[in-house]
């Protein structure tokens, strides 16, 4: 909690208009006490997709219940027929430790946006809550987290500009596109064009 009035004191963009608390998970067992919920599929190509991108639909529309996500996926690509097309689906990442937070959005989150900018979703107690993958073990770590998820909320609140994404965008552009895991020059293109805007 004590990273989250850090932001409230010195952050004036989206994360503090956003963020309404973090969680901390070092307690929290996977599978247990939260389920992943997005979803990453693999093509036979070699190309990745989030759930929804792959089905050309929406995770939050397609993925039901309060668990069993991953046999969800499963089933889906199967109905559709995809299920040749795909070498393999997986949840987002998830490697644990001390350092790892669950943020609760205000608002809706969207499941694919989180997981094609880098990020995952979980379903702790309820709520869709975002988290990063990695663990921060490096203070970079750190760094690269709080970029995704101020990409990721630029992405959704194009209306309200974040003054420091914009700052930091021209020199960082190499850096945020490569903590994007899914449609980088989609996603570089549309995040350009909110801060130019």
């Amino acid at each position: 909690m004590g990273e989250l009035v850090y932001f409230r004191k010195k952050e004036t963009g989206l994360l503090a208009q956003y963020m309404d608390s973090t969680i901390d998970t070092s307690e929290l067992v996977k599978d247990a006490d939260f389920e992943i919920v997005s979803m990453i599929v693999m093509d036979n190509e070699y190309d990745t997709f989030s759930l929804g991108g792959f089905l050309q639909n929406s995770s939050n529309k397609l993925l039901q219940g309060e668990s069993g996500f991953l046999e969800q996926a499963k089933k889906l690509i199967k109905e559709q027929g995809k299920e040749k097309d795909v070498m393999w689906v997986a949840p987002t990442q998830y490697i644990g430790g001390d350092d790892v937070k669950f943020y609760k959005i205000k608002g809706d989150i969207d499941i694919d946006l989180a997981a094609e900018v880098g990020l995952g979703v979980v379903l702790y107690q309820g709520e869709l809550m975002i988290y990063s993958p990695q663990p921060n073990e490096d203070p970079m770590d750190a760094v690269h987290e709080m970029v995704k998820l101020k990409v990721y909320l630029q992405l959704m609140h194009p209306e309200n500009v974040d003054v420091k994404l914009r700052e930091s965008f021209e020199k960082n552009s190499e850096l945020i596109q490569s903590l994007m895991l899914i449609d980088h020059w989609k996603h570089m293109e549309r995040l350009e064009e909110i801060l130019r805007s």
